[in-house]
């Protein structure tokens, strides 16, 4: 679990130098390029993971719940 939290808090810096660095820059240069890169890539990771989530997570604990209370049953 800490691991985890340490990559996304690595990923925010991240995130934070790319978008400081692109607002100090002013105009449209290489450092802009790459801030918006890192939104679509962003945008695009969080919504899988939204998808994900919504979608699959919760298909995943309603199977180990129903394996904790009848450890036969195989899906």
């Amino acid at each position: 679990m800490l691991v985890g939290n340490s990559i996304i808090f690595i990923l925010f810096g991240i995130i934070i130098s790319v978008f400081s660095a692109a607002r100090d820059a002013g105009c449209w240069g290489d450092e802009v390029v790459t801030a918006i890169c890192l939104t679509i890539s962003l945008l695009f990771g969080g919504g899988s993971y939204l998808v994900s989530w919504t979608n699959v997570e919760w298909k995943i604990l309603e199977g180990i719940e129903r394996d904790n209370e009848d450890p036969g049953y195989s899906m």
